[in-house]
């Protein structure tokens, strides 16, 4: 090859990359509505994930999928025994806090990123067990069966970058989820160890961070995402008398970018009365449903701290309920599927 051919090959290799790093074009063929097929006169149907209790005694869509969701409170609420049990109310389609009912069985991916395999597998077991699940192979089959738990604690995990860039990290997560999309739900516990390094004081940032989220939401599948996340110190002092701490959407930590650009926020935070605490669960902002009514919780210290309705009687759970029979299995401690390879 002579020197013109060669410098002929790479002006033309490069032109060829400079194509390749240019993005799809969303605008290149769009059209009016009439073109892109909409159609006024009908109702497209919303897919949810659970539902809540509505007027009527109707139930109303709670969590849609496809969408980005955050779990905002201070710590030691129990925001990581409130996603793991939203995983096996899920998996088993039964109810969530004896509130939120799934709309059908199915699977969720759940990576703890601050918890060692010791303590999620624990913490399930507790779960299985104060929810009177634990001697009853239907339902145990069903928890191994759908949910899908990494721990993935000691190091950091960002899915952005400093240049607001998607990472290594996410593309390993997009492609899992690619990969198995029989996954319908997605929860990161906590945002800290998959925040961009300037998500919590950038906006822009933030928004960047929100928006690869919203990527990987749009796949196939659509996966919702529920990212657990702390509050800053407005919301440390709890809720009591006149010392009222604050209780809604700015109790999130960092850049406003984050809360403005998910699409559902869900907050917990403790509640004073009588000597006696208690764990306020409710909506704060929310563009895909009914605000609802809030959801007051006891933690049960008895099975390591799980999250059960105030009004119930601490052995609600822990005692055989209609649905669970009485066929007794093993007491293993319940095994957690490390199925996420990275």
């Amino acid at each position: 090859m002579n020197e013109e051919s060669f410098l002929e090959l790479i002006n033309t290799t490069r032109t060829e990359m400079d194509k390749n790093s240019i993005p799809d074009n969303p605008y290149a063929d769009l059209g009016n509505m009439k073109k892109e097929g909409y159609d006024l006169s009908k109702t497209l149907e919303q897919k949810y994930l659970f539902n809540q209790p509505g007027p009527f005694q109707l139930e109303t869509g709670f969590i849609p999928e496809g969408i980005v969701c955050m779990l905002v409170s201070p710590g030691g609420c129990g925001k990581t025994y409130a996603l793991m049990q939203c995983a096996i109310a899920a998996a088993t389609k039964t109810k969530w806090f004896d509130y939120y009912n799934p709309t059908k069985n199915f699977k969720t991916l759940f990576i703890a990123a601050e918890e060692d395999r010791t303590f999620v597998h624990n913490r399930m077991k507790f779960i299985a067990s104060g929810l009177g699940f634990i001697n009853n192979k239907s339902i145990l089959e069903k928890i191994y069966e759908n949910i899908h738990m990494i721990s993935l604690n000691g190091k950091m995990h960002r899915l952005t970058n400093e240049k607001g860039q998607v990472t290594d990290h996410f593309k390993y997560l997009k492609n899992y989820l690619e990969e198995n999309p029989e996954i319908k739900l997605v929860c990161l516990d906590p945002a800290s160890r998959f925040l961009g390094p300037s998500c919590e004081i950038d906006n822009a940032a933030a928004t960047d961070w929100v928006a690869a989220l919203n990527e990987i939401t749009q796949i196939e599948s659509k996966p919702t995402i529920i990212v657990s996340h702390h509050a800053n110190k407005s919301a440390i002092r709890p809720i009591s008398g006149g010392r009222d701490a604050i209780f809604d959407q700015s109790i999130t930590r960092g850049a406003s970018g984050l809360v403005d650009g998910v699409r559902l926020v869900l907050g917990m935070q403790r509640k004073e009365e009588d000597k006696k605490c208690s764990i306020v669960f409710k909506i704060f902002k929310t563009n895909v449903c009914d605000t609802g009514e809030h959801v007051e919780l006891t933690i049960d210290r008895a099975h390591g701290g799980i999250l059960i309705p105030k009004e119930k009687d601490l052995t609600y759970y822990s005692s055989p309920r209609s649905f669970v029979n009485t066929e007794i299995v093993s007491n293993n401690m319940i095994n957690d599927t490390t199925n996420f390879g990275i």
